[in-house]
């Protein structure tokens, strides 16, 4: 019996393939790696696409959210955070009133070791870490309606925020195309009736639903709605070791797409 292995965690899972049946693994066309990662996120975040740089965004907000991904996502928080909130400090919003928030949908919550190793002690020293429980409805705020009828429910702190940072990875997603960008705020800090809602089996089976499907997606076009919704924000995405960074309000495709495309 055949078999072939895939990441998993910290290690590798051997999957047994039915006697008779091949597979492949899929992998994208490679990018030129960038080695220091720190180096390209100062860059990014002092040059960013279509957009001032974070810290003059930051000037005369009151406070700050910045959204993260959980452990399903591969993405270097230890490293991008503690320069965000650089930027964020210095356009004037001090460390005490920003929050980070893992933007985890439906999924549990993040244990303690598992933030140690994520974030690292750069962060947790800093801010204030905050869950998001999609079940929790007393902490949800309504933000809106979508075109296709959904009630936008998303975390209240982040619905009052003044500002919101998103860091995160934009990758093939099952059923919204791609990750990254509007997929932190549904299902990232919705409310569990607007995750069902969104994810629900009509939806999913509707045509033009997949991977890497974008146009004419129903799924990827109420998200987008969804972060039209909510207060101003501004997405920090990563995509095989580039970033882009710019208002989603503002230029809601265009930068989210570039990243797709990358």
């Amino acid at each position: 019996m055949t078999s072939i292995g895939l990441h998993y965690g910290q290690g590798e899972m051997r999957v047994a393939l039915p006697q008779g049946m091949t597979a492949e693994i899929l992998r994208p066309r490679s990018l030129p790696i960038k080695e220091d990662i720190a180096k390209e996120i100062r860059r990014a975040l002092g040059h960013p696409i279509g957009s001032e740089p974070l810290y003059r965004l930051a000037r005369g907000r009151r406070d700050a959210v910045v959204l993260v991904c959980d452990l399903t996502r591969d993405v270097p928080d230890a490293v991008i955070i503690p320069q965000v909130l650089d930027e964020l400090n210095r356009g004037g919003i001090p460390d005490e009133r920003i929050t980070v928030m893992v933007a985890g949908g439906a999924h549990r919550p993040i244990r303690d070791e598992e933030a140690a190793e994520r974030f690292g002690d750069g962060v947790l020293s800093r801010v204030r870490l905050a869950p998001h429980v999609a079940t929790d409805e007393g902490a949800l705020k309504l933000i809106g309606k979508s075109s296709f009828g959904t009630e936008i429910w998303i975390n209240r702190l982040v619905a009052d925020s003044d500002l919101i940072v998103g860091t995160g990875c934009i990758i093939p997603h099952v059923i919204a195309g791609y990750g990254g960008g509007r997929k932190l705020i549904v299902p990232g800090v919705a409310g569990a009736q607007t995750i069902r809602t969104n994810h629900s089996p009509e939806n999913v089976n509707t045509d033009g639903v997949g991977f890497c499907l974008v146009e004419g997606n129903r799924i990827h076009e109420e998200l987008t709605e969804a972060a039209r919704m909510g207060p101003a924000w501004r997405s920090s995405s990563t995509s095989s070791g580039t970033a882009t960074a710019g208002w989603w309000r503002r230029l809601p495709e265009t930068l989210w797409r570039r990243g797709s495309m990358a």
